[in-house]
């Protein structure tokens, strides 16, 4: 009888005799393999991606922060808009990174004590994220658990 070459599974020839210790053995190989395949997968997927969006309305500034909540405590967040810079934050960040073709920026960044909601400020809308009538994308790697 041959075998396959990865998990040594039961291949017949038809001369060869079929026997329930070789069914038996091979499904325990297949258990095995399928119960270690599923172990590595629980370690996978520990976040959730979420997104959402919101429309500037122009104000900055200690007095107006740009506040965004999320449904879980942020492992990463991306905020993005359709006219090129966008901004990255981590969740134990206290300032955040503003990006564009011609300069890079910072906001101060505040997080409520569960970490569920940032407050951005700036002494500039755009910089804040907050350009009057500029859409931007959220999107955030969620911790689960």
């Amino acid at each position: 009888m041959n075998h396959t070459q990865k998990y040594q599974l039961s291949q017949w020839e038809s001369a060869d005799r079929i026997l329930m210790e070789d069914f038996n053995s091979d499904n325990l190989k297949l258990e095995t393999a399928l119960a270690a395949q599923a172990a590595a997968l629980t370690k996978l997927g520990n976040c959730q991606i979420w997104t959402t969006t919101y429309t500037g309305d122009g104000q900055y500034g200690d007095a107006h922060p740009t506040r965004i909540s999320f449904p879980a405590r942020p492992v990463f967040v991306a905020i993005m808009t359709n006219s090129n810079p966008f901004m990255l934050l981590h969740s134990s960040s206290i300032s955040a990174t503003y990006f564009n073709s011609n300069e890079i920026r910072g906001a101060n960044v505040s997080w409520n004590p569960s970490r569920t909601s940032v407050s951005l400020v700036s002494n500039a809308p755009t910089f804040q994220m907050n350009h009057e009538g500029e859409k931007y994308l959220v999107i955030a790697l969620l911790a689960k658990g």
